[in-house]
């Protein structure tokens, strides 16, 4: 059970972070867009936001169920628990803020240009590179707890003590025989 939790944890995370990466890394080229391309591609491009806001709750979700399968292990629980704690922003964010400026997006009509889309630009660009530094340390923190943690659990860790190798067996006691006696010389003949 845990290891599936590891993996959907680490591999929703792995795709959320890696979609707000591209945000970041779009962030210069779209800057260059006049205002009503920009429009039209964020349109395009932000169609498919909600998806990503369940792959982050998923990932959150499993990141607090891993959570409870290694809070006996002081690493592996702080770094789950920080990248729990930067999954939970990225949703937060995308719920208070990005969700908000998407639906507002999509109800603008073609070929129309609202008077702030330079604010709102601005303002998108920074909430993406917000998350995108949120998703690298969840995924980075996550990883490198499933990568500490990967081994058998910390009971089964800690070193036996060395055994010794088996003796060959003694030689089986004998009951304690007197010494044999020395022959006594022979009594004196006396002749008489």
């Amino acid at each position: 059970m845990l290891s599936i939790v590891r993996f959907i944890a680490l591999w929703c995370t792995g795709i959320a972070s890696g979609v707000v990466f591209t945000h970041l890394i779009e962030v210069a080229p779209k800057s260059k867009l006049p205002g009503a391309a920009y429009i039209e591609v964020e349109q395009v491009l932000q169609a498919h936001g909600a998806t990503l806001g369940i792959i982050e709750g998923i990932a959150l979700f499993f990141a607090l169920i891993l959570m409870f399968f290694v809070y006996r292990r002081a690493w592996p629980f702080f770094l789950t628990l920080v990248a729990a704690i930067s999954l939970a922003a990225m949703v937060i964010i995308w719920a208070a803020s990005v969700a908000p400026m998407q639906a507002d997006l999509q109800r603008i009509a073609s070929g129309t240009l609202p008077s702030n889309w330079q604010s709102l630009r601005d303002r998108w660009a920074m909430l993406d590179s917000v998350r995108a530094i949120f998703g690298i340390i969840a995924f980075t923190f996550l990883a490198a707890a499933v990568v500490i943690d990967a081994g058998p659990p910390a009971p089964e860790r800690r070193a036996e003590p060395e055994r010794e190798a088996p003796r060959p067996a003694a030689p089986e006691a004998r009951p304690h025989e007197p010494p044999p006696a020395e022959s006594a010389p022979p009594p004196p003949e006396v002749h008489g």
